[in-house]
């Protein structure tokens, strides 16, 4: 038996490549590529600072991360605009969700925060968007999102 599957097994995997080269879109043999172009060569990246711009280490002093400052900061948007305070391309939106998102994020400080960081306040929440141009080069826009008193 063990030698009838030896034979038998490469006559499988011959079989199942002419099915997938006839079907041709099929995984795992496509010849379309996953990623033909990529759309937005455009990142984001949030970041908190303090009253003199300088950045504070999230995982040090805020128990965060970046990707958590975004997700709370876009459910915040979300959230004003289900409960339509803001219009969409109202600028005081982002300000508002951005005041919320530090707000949230200022009750799991690090009590040697404001020890290390004289003055402290006002923290800001900060976003960088690096954009990736023709020529390889990269272009970084920062923009200010919120402030905490």
């Amino acid at each position: 038996n063990i030698r009838r599957l030896i034979l038998f097994s490469p006559w499988i995997f011959v079989l199942t490549v002419i099915l997938c080269l006839i079907m041709k879109e099929a995984y795992p043999l496509s010849h379309f590529p996953m990623y033909a172009a990529i759309r937005k060569p455009q990142i984001s990246v949030f970041y908190v600072t303090d009253s003199a711009d300088r950045e504070i280490p999230l995982v040090k002093y805020l128990h965060g991360k970046s990707p958590q400052l975004k997700k709370t900061f876009g459910s915040y948007v979300r959230q004003l605009l289900v409960q339509k305070k803001y219009d969409k391309k109202d600028p005081l939106l982002l300000t508002a969700a951005g005041n919320m998102t530090l707000k949230q994020f200022s009750t799991e400080f690090d009590p040697n925060l404001e020890k290390k960081f004289k003055p402290l306040y006002p923290l800001k929440l900060k976003r960088v968007f690096v954009l990736l141009q023709q020529d390889g080069s990269l272009v970084r826009t920062h923009e200010t999102l919120g402030y905490l008193p």
